[in-house]
């Protein structure tokens, strides 16, 4: 039956039908409401990966934040308050391929595109009313507590809160968002007393009608950039397969040399050879970057 109300009955002679669904895309946001936040201790990232749910997320334990918030920008936020932040230089970070030069920091845990936020109430529909990066969407107040602070490095910018309390209590969260200019995203969680909150990504389209909700800390472990090899270096054999896939700007990405692609732009050339160099340690050492 349509929605005119027509209706048409075809029972395939009896014969039972087959057919396909699409895979349940992921929303890539996890709303916490029975006292299981488990982010404490944890990064997730979501790098673009043209697949219909647009990135590809990865988990990993964390310790500290991949960039240092010190000599950062401090934010005078209070209670439920939102600042802008413009970059410089040219730059610009994107979420689900929408580049924007400019973003609003929110109180409450969260950067938010096009317009400030001051919403408190951390609810799918307060989320998905705008294009969203939520780490800890919760009734935070830095008015009460703690510090938060942005810092443009030369292919990222982050935004840190420092020992924000909830609104009312005396325990404090800290965790960081990171924006790529290569369109990744990374959420790092230290301490984190909250226990409820939401976590996630919003294209700003509305709740989705097909949501599920995402278990952000189930992702599999997130690779090292450049370890072609995966031996935890960056080293001559990973040149080897970084040259071999080599080809220049516009020419696409080779099936086998995707892992190449290190600005994720779909060819393998001086821009991702940048990146390289910028990761070669040599090998058995530590990365050099995340």
């Amino acid at each position: 039956t349509d929605t005119a109300g027509n209706t048409a009955i075809d029972d395939n002679s009896g014969v039972c039908y087959a057919f396909a669904t699409l895979d349940q895309p992921d929303y890539f946001t996890e709303l916490f409401t029975s006292n299981d936040n488990d982010l404490r201790g944890r990064a997730i990232l979501f790098r673009p990966d043209g697949s219909g749910d647009f990135y590809h997320a990865c988990s990993e334990a964390a310790d500290a934040f991949f960039t240092d918030p010190s000599g950062g920008t401090v934010l005078s936020l209070g209670d439920d308050s939102f600042a802008a932040v413009t970059l410089t230089g040219g730059a610009q970070v994107r979420l689900y391929g929408t580049p924007y030069s400019d973003f609003y920091v929110g109180s409450n845990g969260y950067v938010t595109f096009t317009m400030g936020d001051t919403s408190y109430q951390e609810s799918l529909a307060n989320h998905f009313s705008r294009p969203r990066i939520a780490a800890l969407f919760d009734d935070l107040n830095p008015g009460a507590g703690g510090t938060v602070s942005w810092k443009q490095s030369a292919d990222r910018v982050a935004v840190t809160y420092a020992n924000v309390p909830e609104w009312g209590a005396a325990t404090t969260n800290s965790f960081q968002i990171e924006l790529f200019f290569d369109g990744r995203i990374r959420l790092t969680y230290l301490d984190v007393a909250a226990t409820d909150g939401l976590a996630g990504l919003s294209a700003g389209q509305g709740v989705p009608a097909d949501f599920a909700e995402s278990d952000l800390t189930a992702y599999g472990s997130c690779p090292v950039p450049a370890d072609f090899d995966g031996d935890g270096d960056t080293d001559l054999s990973d040149y080897e397969y970084f040259q071999m896939c080599f080809q220049g700007p516009n020419r696409p990405c080779l099936p086998e040399c995707v892992p190449a692609d290190l600005d994720h732009d779909g060819d393998v050339d001086l821009a991702d050879f940048t990146v390289f160099q910028r990761c070669f340690n040599g090998p058995n050492r530590p990365p050099a970057c995340r």
